[in-house]
C-alpha cells in the first residue's frame, strides 16, 4: 500500500480539511495520520458505501484499532436497505463539522465519493420536488417508449441531461424529464444554482493522487486481503438476513454474491472484482483531476 507524511498541521487550524482520491490511494490511512498529528481531529466518511452497516471488510471501513485512535463520524448508520441520499449525507455532515468546530477539533473529511466532495465544497442544488402526479403521468406515457425514444425525449427537454446520461438508464432520463415538466427549467440548469455552505478560505483540500499504476496494484491486493479477513464471511451473512434486497454496489459484492450462488469460480470472482474495482478507480482519478478546480495540496508520493 501507499505511504505518505502528512503535512504540518498548523496551516490547518480553524479549517475543514477534505482528502479526496480514488479508492485504494491511501486517504484513510492518510487521514488517521493527519489527526493523530492534530491531536483533535475528527475524522468524517465521505464515501457512499462506507455508511452502509454489516460490511466494513468488503467497503475498506477503519478498523475498531483505527478508530479507537480518534473519533470517526458516519461509518456504518444505515442498514443495508436503506436509501442514502447526497443531501442526507450532507446535512450529517455538516452537522458534524458544526460540531467538531465548536469542541476546537479540526474536522477531516476523508472519502472518494465525488457527489459528496462536490456538495460539501459546492453546495447542493436546490431542485424542487416533482408533483408525484406528473411522476405518474409520465411513467404511463413512457412505458411503451424504447430506450432510444425516451433518449430521445430526453433531448428534447434538457439536450445537456442527455449527454451525460446513457441510453437505457431510464430512471435518471425520467427523472430529469419529470423536473423539466414540472418546473419548465433543464435539471442541468437547476443543478448549476449552488451556493457553497463555507467560504473556499475556510476549506483546507488535500488530493490523494498517486501513480495510477500503483492504485490499480492497490486495488488487487487490496481484495485479496478483504477475502482473507472475512469479506466472505460478511457477505453470506448479508445475504442470508437481507434476502431478495437490492444491495448497495459496493465494489466486490455482486462478484462474491454469484460466486456464493455458484455462478462465478473462485479465481473469476477474484478477477472480475479487482477490474471492477480498477475501472472505478480510473473514473475516480479522472473526476478528482477535472473536477476539483483547486487543491491547497496534491499528494502524489
Amino acid at each position: 500500500m501507499t505511504n505518505y507524511h502528512p503535512p504540518q498541521t498548523h496551516n490547518m487550524q480553524g479549517k475543514i480539511v477534505i482528502i479526496c482520491g480514488p479508492t485504494a490511494s491511501g486517504k484513510s490511512q492518510y487521514a488517521l495520520d493527519l489527526a493523530i498529528n492534530a491531536g483533535n481531529g475528527v475524522i468524517i466518511n465521505a464515501d457512499s458505501m462506507q455508511v452502509y452497516r454489516f460490511l466494513p471488510i468488503l467497503t475498506a471501513q477503519a478498523t475498531a484499532q483505527q478508530q479507537a485512535n480518534c473519533p470517526h463520524k458516519l461509518y456504518s448508520i444505515i442498514n443495508p436497505d436503506e436509501h442514502f441520499s447526497v443531501a442526507r449525507w450532507l446535512e450529517l455532515a455538516k452537522k458534524e463539522i458544526e460540531q467538531a468546530l465548536t469542541n476546537n477539533q479540526t474536522p477531516i473529511i476523508v472519502g472518494g465519493t465525488g457527489m459528496y466532495i462536490s456538495s460539501l465544497i459546492n453546495g447542493l442544488a436546490q431542485v424542487p420536488a416533482v408533483p408525484l402526479s406528473i411522476v405518474d403521468s409520465l411513467t404511463t406515457q413512457t412505458t411503451n417508449l424504447s430506450q432510444i425514444e425516451l433518449h430521445q425525449l430526453l433531448m428534447q427537454c434538457d439536450p445537456a441531461a442527455a449527454a451525460k446520461i446513457k441510453v437505457g438508464d431510464r430512471q435518471r432520463a425520467l427523472r430529469a424529464i419529470a423536473v423539466y415538466k414540472a418546473t419548465g427549467q433543464a435539471l442541468t440548469a437547476w443543478q448549476t444554482q449552488t451556493t457553497p455552505y463555507y467560504p473556499r478560505t475556510q476549506l483546507y483540500i488535500i488530493g490523494i493522487l498517486p501513480d495510477r499504476e500503483l492504485v490499480y496494484r492497490n486495488c488487487n491486493s487490496r481484495f485479496l486481503e478483504m477475502l482473507a479477513t472475512g469479506a466472505i464471511e460478511e457477505v453470506r451473512w448479508l445475504t442470508q438476513h437481507y434476502p431478495h434486497q437490492s444491495y448497495p454496489k459496493v465494489l466486490g459484492l455482486n462478484e462474491i454474491c454469484q460466486y456464493l450462488d455458484g455462478f462465478l469460480t473462485w479465481g473469476n470472482m477474484i478477477a472480475q472484482a479487482q477490474q471492477y474495482t480498477r475501472n472505478y478507480a480510473k473514473r475516480q482519478y479522472t473526476w478528482f483531476r477535472n473536477q476539483i478546480t483547486f487543491y491547497d495540496m496534491i499528494v502524489t508520493n
